[in-house]
């Protein structure tokens, strides 16, 4: 019922380490990893190490080849600038963020981080956007809280284009507030769109977010928890011990 997203891998960590030390865990539950793209940050891989990624080679030592077998999935969190460019790209579709870079062929989801910039934004514009793309679930919108002027708007086209990932931090890593988690609409639901929670998620607190979650009818739906600050140090590196 639960799958829990690691998040903020970067240029610090080897990326075959990074599988080898979560393949363990995948028994047991899914796994996905979220990797940052920004144009400055520590917390942002570089364009050479997503670039390992990449690799398309189908030999025994490509890490695509050993990601699907080991049933990873990974996503591409588009921050800062860049989300808000992406979602309003003039090109007819989402993932030409980098015409250098195929994501779209590497990555299960492409996250768009747009919860700052959330009350600017238009919702008829984001959902007529997403509507002429095509594109459907393979997209998660990072929101601060649920947006009911946003879903009427996808609910006039017929059309559920995302998930969600709410995020009331907007990826500040503040904690959750538990005991008043957002609950998904029927609408949305019926729709078939997932739900992700994030914001400050650690070990001290993650037993008690699922219990509550456990209270929520997600109508059969996949929940992620999805975390990232707990899994660095204090000088804000990605450290593979805290997985």
């Amino acid at each position: 019922k639960y799958g829990v997203c690691i998040s903020g891998a970067d240029d610090s960590v080897d990326i075959l380490d990074l599988f080898e030390t979560i393949e363990k865990y995948t028994k047991y539950i899914s796994i996905e990893l979220g990797f940052l793209y920004g144009k400055n940050g520590k917390r942002y891989p570089s364009k050479e190490y997503l670039n390992e990624l990449l690799d398309h080679s189908e030999n025994e030592c490509s890490l695509l080849t050993y990601r699907d077998s080991r049933k990873i999935e990974m996503s591409l969190h588009l921050c800062g600038e860049i989300s808000y460019e992406t979602l309003f790209a003039t090109e007819k579709s989402l993932f030409n963020i980098d015409k250098e870079y195929p994501f779209e062929y590497v990555f299960d989801y492409i996250q768009l981080n747009i919860a700052k910039y959330i009350n600017d934004l238009d919702f008829k514009k984001i959902a007529q956007c997403f509507y002429e793309t095509e594109i459907t679930r393979n997209i998660i919108l990072q929101i601060p809280k649920l947006m009911p002027e946003l879903e009427k708007e996808f609910e006039k086209l017929d059309f559920l284009p995302a998930n969600y990932l709410i995020d009331s931090s907007m990826g500040r890593g503040i904690e959750i507030d538990i005991n008043n988690l957002p609950v998904p609409s029927v609408y949305s639901l019926e729709a078939g769109a997932t739900f992700r929670y994030a914001g400050g998620i650690n070990e001290n607190n993650f037993s008690s977010l699922i219990d509550k979650l456990e209270d929520i009818d997600f109508g059969g739906k996949h929940v992620i928890i999805d975390a990232e600050t707990c899994f660095r140090t204090p000088d804000d590196n990605f450290s593979l011990e805290k997985l």
